[in-house]
């Protein structure tokens, strides 16, 4: 989890070229084209015990937060899925017709919320499969990275660790940003609906 990507996992902008003077590259070409420009490799050396200690609590940190965002998946998903059987049952009690599509923009501000949170799990299970094996010391004898990052392995090492810390903090306090922004509609909207239930309920 770091500003400085792992290079297996980025998705390579080549060219400035107009799309009529650049040629079709296959997504492998792609790949190779953005590693001979922008990669290096080093060699995988043993880290000392204080840097091997470091990166595992990074590592723990990174586990922390894909947990962090299994519950906001879990808890956006029961929310709009409580928000539909609401609607859904208030239509049903006759007093009153509630059209599921007024709310299509509110579902759609879900949706939106929902591919930020798997785009970020997918980076905490991309970063935990990069840097465990390095840890447990069963990885490969090489690295890529990119070109500005250190030589040395343990100073690269060191220096993701400190990406990563950074990294963590400030994408806990977007997701808390997040969190409310894209609850506090779900939660108002269950709320009325509630209230509207327990309003037809009185009226029988």
């Amino acid at each position: 989890m770091t500003d400085q990507k792992n290079p297996e996992t980025i998705q390579p902008e080549l060219t400035n070229q107009p799309d009529s003077a650049k040629p079709e590259l296959t997504e492998a070409q792609q790949q190779e084209e953005f590693a001979r420009r922008f990669l290096k490799k080093i060699t995988v050396t043993p880290l000392s015990d204080t840097t091997k200690e470091a990166l595992g609590q990074a590592i723990g940190t990174i586990k922390n937060l894909g947990q962090e965002i299994a519950l906001k998946q879990n808890e956006l998903r029961d929310k709009a899925e409580s928000l539909k059987n609401k609607i859904s049952h208030l239509n049903t009690l006759g007093k009153v017709k509630i059209h599921v599509q007024e709310f299509d923009p509110l579902f759609a501000k879900c949706a939106q919320f929902a591919q930020i949170l798997d785009k970020i799990a997918q980076e905490t299970e991309r970063d935990i499969a990069f840097y465990t094996p390095i840890l447990e010391g069963n990885g490969d004898e090489q690295v890529s990275i990119m070109l500005f990052e250190p030589d040395d392995f343990e100073q690269f090492i060191i220096a993701r660790i400190s990406s990563i810390k950074k990294h963590i903090k400030k994408t806990q306090r977007d997701l808390a940003v997040g969190s409310s922004r894209y609850f506090v509609g779900l939660d108002h909207q269950l709320r009325q609906f509630d209230a509207l239930a327990a309003y037809v309920n009185r009226l029988k």
